[in-house]
């Protein structure tokens, strides 16, 4: 489950939200009570915003400025179009899609957006 109202539209998404946030924090709060998942392998079905979620938990971090400064195998690993995973692993960063989490026009550089296979 994720409780979160956002995006690059401007702060006007937060207004009026106040019931949504309280339907997400009671479910949040009844999932407290659950029981704990069990260790070993699963098969799954993600919700596309919580896969980009993990993504940005396994490749995110793993290649942020500081970890790869310090670290001079990782810069050889984390290069454009690198095989980090397996062959049936493909991961796309597209802020071209509108609406969604990333979306943006211009880059930290001034480049307009492009998608990254």
């Amino acid at each position: 489950m994720r409780v979160g109202i956002g995006g690059s539209q401007g702060f006007a998404l937060l207004r009026d939200q106040e019931e949504e946030f309280e339907k997400k924090t009671s479910i949040a709060l009844q999932l407290l009570k659950a029981r704990p998942v069990e260790a070993g392998v699963y098969n799954v079905v993600l919700n596309p915003s919580m896969a980009g979620v993990f993504t940005h938990e396994a490749f995110g971090h793993f290649s942020e400025a500081d970890l790869i400064e310090d670290a001079p195998t990782l810069r050889e690993k984390m290069q454009m179009r690198a095989q980090l995973g397996n062959d049936i692993l493909n991961i796309t960063d597209d802020p071209t899609l509108p609406n969604q989490l990333g979306f943006y026009k211009y880059d930290d550089e001034g480049l307009q957006r492009s998608r990254r296979n």
